[in-house]
C-alpha cells in the first residue's frame, strides 16, 4: 500500500511543496516528478501524494539532505523544500496562563519529566514542544502543577467543496455553499438556519474529523488513515454523539449525503438502490389440501353427469 507523503521513512526526508500561489502537480505526470527525483543518486524513496499537493524525497545521507533542500524546481515546477517533522518529537498544550511573561522567561520556568524544547505563548495558553513521541500528562510552571493537553490539529479540509482528505488548491470539483451544501458558492446569501458551518467546530463532521487527526498526530509512528478510523471507532463503541434537529433546515452534512441535483458532479452523484426482486408467490394450499379439493370436483363432475341425458356427449367428458 503507498504511503502517504507524510509518512517519513527516517529523519532524512524532504517535502516539496509549489513555490507559487494556487500551483499543483496536477498537469504534471507522478512518474515525471519521481523520475526528476530518482536520477540523483542520493534519493531512496519518492512518494508523491496530489491531494496535499505534496512531494516526499528520502535522503541516503545527510548531504544529500542538503542538496535535497536547496532543490528549488522539480520537473519544471518551482517548488519550496523543507525538512519533514520529527516524529521522536510532540507537542502540548498548556491553558491558563496568565501575566505578561515573554517565551524565553516562560521556557525557562518549566520543569517537566520530559525535556522542553521550546515554548510559544498563544493568548492565555502555552505551546510546548517536547522531546518525546508523547506529551507527558503534566508539567510544572514556576513549581504550579499544569495539565498538559495533546496538541489538536485541525482537519485537512477543502474550502472550496467542504470535503476533507484535499486541500483547495487540489480539489476539481463543484463549488458548494460550506453552510448548506448547494451550489451557489459564497458569494449568495444563503438561507440555511440552526446549522453551524462546515468549517467550524460546531459540525459534527468537524468534529469527527479532528479527533481523526489527533490520533494520527498523537502516534509515535506513522498510522494509515483506516488505523486512526478503526481506533476512532473502537474509542466512540457504544456511544452516541449529539443528534441534529432536521425541523429546522437543512446541513451541509445532509446535502452532501443526499444525490447531487448537478450532473457535472459525477464523482458527487449517488446511485440509486437496486430495485427489490420480486418474491415468487408462495404455495396457498399444503399438498393434502389440494388432493382434497380435486377429489371434491370430480365427485361434482359425476353428479352433473348423472343429471344429464344418456345421449348427451358431455356425459363421457364428465365421467
Amino acid at each position: 500500500m503507498l504511503r502517504s507523503a507524510l509518512s517519513p521513512l527516517d529523519s532524512g526526508t524532504v517535502l516539496f511543496r509549489p513555490a507559487n500561489a494556487g500551483a499543483s502537480f496536477h498537469r504534471t505526470s507522478r512518474l515525471a516528478i519521481a523520475q526528476a527525483l530518482s536520477a540523483l543518486p542520493g534519493v531512496k524513496e519518492v512518494r508523491v501524494n496530489t491531494k496535499k499537493i505534496i512531494v516526499a524525497a528520502d535522503a541516503s545521507t545527510a548531504e544529500w539532505m542538503d542538496r535535497l533542500l536547496a532543490t528549488s524546481e522539480l520537473a519544471g515546477i518551482p517548488v519550496t523544500a523543507r525538512p519533514a517533522a520529527d516524529r521522536s518529537q510532540s507537542s502540548g498544550v498548556v491553558q491558563g496562563v496568565d501575566g505578561d511573561y515573554t517565551n524565553e522567561a516562560l521556557l525557562a520556568a518549566v520543569t517537566s519529566e520530559v525535556p522542553v524544547i521550546a515554548a510559544r505563548r498563544q493568548g492565555t495558553s502555552l505551546i510546548l514542544r517536547f522531546a518525546s513521541p508523547v506529551p507527558p500528562a503534566r508539567v510544572h510552571l514556576f513549581r504550579m502543577v499544569f495539565e498538559v493537553r495533546p496538541s489538536r490539529p485541525r482537519p485537512l479540509q477543502c474550502l472550496r467543496c467542504g470535503r476533507y482528505g484535499h486541500i483547495t488548491a487540489a480539489c476539481r470539483r463543484l463549488e458548494r455553499c460550506l453552510r448548506c451544501g448547494d451550489h451557489h458558492g459564497t458569494d449568495a446569501s444563503c438561507t440555511s438556519k440552526g446549522f453551524g458551518a462546515a468549517d467550524s467546530a460546531e459540525c459534527q463532521l468537524w468534529q469527527r474529523e479532528r479527533r481523526l487527526a489527533t490520533i494520527k498526530a498523537l502516534s509515535p509512528t506513522y498510522l494509515p488513515h483506516r488505523e486512526a478510523q478503526a481506533a476512532l471507532r473502537s474509542s466512540s463503541s457504544g456511544t452516541s454523539g449529539p443528534q441534529l434537529n432536521q425541523a429546522t433546515g437543512k446541513s451541509y452534512a445532509a446535502a452532501v449525503a443526499a444525490p447531487s441535483k448537478d450532473p457535472r458532479q459525477t464523482g458527487a452523484q449517488q446511485r440509486e438502490p437496486p430495485a427489490a426482486k420480486p418474491r415468487p408467490p408462495t404455495k396457498a394450499t399444503s399438498q393434502p389440501l389440494a388432493d382434497q379439493e380435486n377429489s371434491n370436483l370430480r365427485l361434482l363432475l359425476r353428479a352433473v353427469a348423472d343429471l344429464l341425458p344418456p345421449e348427451n356427449q358431455l356425459r363421457s367428458i364428465y365421467l
